[in-house]
This record gives C-alpha cells, structure tokens and sequence, in this order.
C-alpha cells in the first residue's frame, strides 16, 4: 500500500532526490552493470533526478517536498528538460496517448534515457525507435507494447539500446503475494456480499469504477483496437 507521503505525491510532477532508486536497480546487475559501462555517472544522476508524474495535478504540501528535497514541475515539458531519466507511470487516457511523441522527446536532455511500465500507447512507437537510432534518447526500455502481444515486425523489438521485456514488471514475489491475499479479500466479499474496497473495483454495475474509473476511458477514446485486432491469433 502507498505511504501518506506517496499518496500527496500522486498526481504531480517532480524530480528529487530518492537514493533507493538506483538501488533498486542495481539489484539487475547485467542492466546496470551495462549502464554503467556506457556511463559511468549515470546512477550519480539517477539518484538525484527520480521523476514523480500521474495523470491529475495535485501538488504537495510544501513541508513534505522540502523533506523529500523534490522540485514540482508545472508542466511535463518542464520536467523532461530536468530530467535524465524519466520514468512513464500513468493511465492511458485520451489525454496521455502519444504524450511522449517526437516533440516530447526532442523536448528531454539529449542522451536521456525513457522508461515505460504504464501502457504502450503512451510512446510514440516510430518517435521512440528514431530517437534510439539518434542518440536523443540513450536508452528506452519497458514491459509494455501497443499492440501487445507486440508482432514480430514491431520496431521496437530491434531499435538500438532497448530493455524491453513482456508484461511482467509487476510480477515481483512480493507483488505476487498481494494479488493473491487482494483475490482472496475480493472474493470473500463477493460471498459474504460485502462491498469491494474501491481500490480493488474496475468495473461495478455495467460501469468504470473505482481503480478502474482511474485508469481506464470508456469505449474506444484512444483507437487503435482496430489495429490490434489484426493481430490475434
């Protein structure tokens, strides 16, 4: 569950100091080992520009920015400039679809890296594999495609200094544990005919809700099912 201090937190955006952020990736020694080879300051950098951002801006009480030392950012614009990593963790939305397209991209530090683990279609897939050809972007990695499953010919399979992976950044031992002990408070109401905390809801009476009012746009605001359907098997 989200500490208070992460939960004033969600929904503005940031960069601030958060040494556990290169902890925890060095903890994948072959990435970082990689990382480090080709830039030898990058988890300097890292640990001192974590990047906060969601979907609805609401900012933080002034104490508990000076605590974490973390700058807010206005704009997305403003935040890619600052930034030499930036991490992608918001809903897809019609207003978050493309929102790092190649003028996003051309708009963060040159040799950045860009890391997505929230819906695909948020990156412009073709903006995101020329700025890996270019150099605009030292690196994009990720474990989330559109279409996903990808098809063989996606670029982003073959683009230079890629970590993409499956879906599966969630699937921790610890994030295995909570889905199973959620499941189970999720269905023990449903016997016991017990209302379903919000945070567990997407879909109540035909409708969006809870959680998945949050993260998901009725209907098909975003397109594309049309492309995706091309590729069932």
């Amino acid at each position: 569950m989200p500490t208070e201090k992460e939960k004033m937190l969600a929904g503005a955006l940031y960069h601030g100091s958060d040494p556990e952020v290169s902890a925890d990736l060095a903890r994948n020694r072959a990435w970082s080992a990689e990382i480090a080879a080709a830039d030898p300051g990058f988890f300097t950098r890292l640990a001192e520009q974590h990047v906060l951002a969601c979907r609805e801006v609401e900012r933080a009480p002034a104490e508990v920015e000076a605590e974490l030392g973390a700058t807010h950012h206005e704009t997305v614009e403003s935040l890619v400039a600052a930034c030499d990593v930036v991490t992608i963790n918001c809903p897809l939305h019609p207003e978050t679809e493309h929102l790092f397209d190649a003028e996003m991209i051309a708009k963060m530090r040159r040799g950045s890296y860009l890391i997505n683990t929230a819906r695909g279609k948020i990156c412009d897939r073709d903006a995101v594999a020329a700025a890996c050809e270019s150099g605009q972007l030292a690196g994009y990695a990720g474990d989330v495609w559109f279409p996903q499953p990808a098809p063989q010919d996606h670029p982003w399979r073959t683009m230079p200094h890629h970590g993409m992976t499956p879906h599966v950044s969630g699937s921790s031992l610890s994030a295995q544990a909570r889905y199973a002990a959620g499941t189970r408070e999720i269905l023990e109401c449903w016997m016991d005919e017990n209302p379903i905390r919000a945070e567990y809801l997407i879909v109540e009476g035909g409708s969006l809700a809870g959680t998945g009012a949050h993260s998901y746009s009725a209907g098909n605001e975003t397109y594309g099912s049309e492309e995706a359907a091309r590729f069932r098997g």
